[in-house]
């Protein structure tokens, strides 16, 4: 069993084909593509190019930070490409995305600000990468400590000495790309920062349960800055206060929180997903725009 969560500027989406297909729609109500695609037209900063947008507002109020997916198929082009998105005014924030999960880069991710008139955004492949500054706006976060070591669990009643059950001791937390709990770890080991991988917006943050509770809580935000990095560094009870960035906002307790995922027993009451072989979680992209995280179970 496998879930696969991914997180653009403002919005959570679960699985790969609906973030496909929620962007392709997007991108048919907003996008109109003018010809010529991949035209010869090169400056003399060495960018082609590849084409031009209309994208106009459906709705009849503004949509800052609007989120648009375009293919490099829909756009012409054949493999990977260094592109710069723009309108006349400004370069948009862009990122180059793998939306399909087959670890090949295959489309452009940007945001624009839609209000009442079309705008018009100019598409130009670059000779390489060109070098801007834009705002990091979504997160995806997995640490450990490292350091210390791993001693009987000691928080009553059930991860007592006898369960085989067991806590970190000391050590610091350092990121990893990819995590699997050993058979001993579970939940309150203070092993994993927030016990779990955790990803974020510029408007909420999550956190998934790696072990038995198997389930989603949120992170309220008092702030469009990246904190993940920041919370639970000094345990797990410091993020159930308000603090400067926001707090923990679900008491999760017996259920699966917001998104998590079980089955319904016989007696028709809700069943964790939590007597596994293992779990494992990988941060699969942790773009400026788009970030995504893998649990495999």
């Amino acid at each position: 069993m496998t879930l696969k969560t991914s997180l653009l500027s403002k919005r959570i989406l679960m699985g790969t084909a609906l973030s496909s297909s929620l962007l392709l729609i997007a991108c048919q109500e907003h996008a109109d593509l003018k010809t010529p695609l991949q035209a010869s037209e090169t400056n003399s900063l060495g960018s082609a190019l590849v084409a031009k947008v209309d994208i106009v507002n459906p709705s009849s109020f503004k949509r800052p930070d609007e989120p648009i997916y375009l293919s490099y198929y829909d756009l012409g082009l054949s493999q990977t490409a260094a592109l710069t998105v723009k309108t006349a005014q400004q370069v948009l924030p862009s990122q180059a995305v793998d939306i399909d999960s087959d670890g090949e880069l295959d489309g452009v991710y940007f945001i624009v600000d839609l209000n009442d008139k079309p705008i018009e955004v100019t598409i130009t492949q670059q000779s390489s990468p060109s070098i801007t500054a834009q705002t990091k706006r979504v997160q995806a976060d997995l640490a450990h400590k490292q350091g210390g070591q791993w001693q009987p669990h000691s928080r009553p009643p059930k991860h007592q000495v006898g369960t085989g059950k067991k806590e970190y001791v000391g050590g610091e937390f350092k990121n990893v790309d990819e995590l699997t709990p050993p058979d001993y770890y579970t939940d309150h080991s203070n092993w994993i920062r927030y016990e779990g991988p955790g990803i974020e917006s510029d408007k909420v943050g999550y956190r998934f349960y790696l072990d038995w509770r198997n389930g989603f809580d949120i992170f309220g935000k008092l702030t469009t800055q990246p904190v993940l990095h920041t919370v639970g560094l000094d345990g797990y009870s410091s993020y159930h206060d308000k603090q400067d960035w926001g707090m923990d906002i679900l008491k999760v307790g017996k259920s699966l929180g917001a998104g998590g995922f079980g089955l319904m027993g016989s007696n028709d009451e809700l069943e964790h997903v939590s007597d596994v072989s293992k779990r494992t979680a990988r941060i699969i992209e942790n773009g400026d725009l788009r970030a995504r995280i893998h649990i495999e179970h």
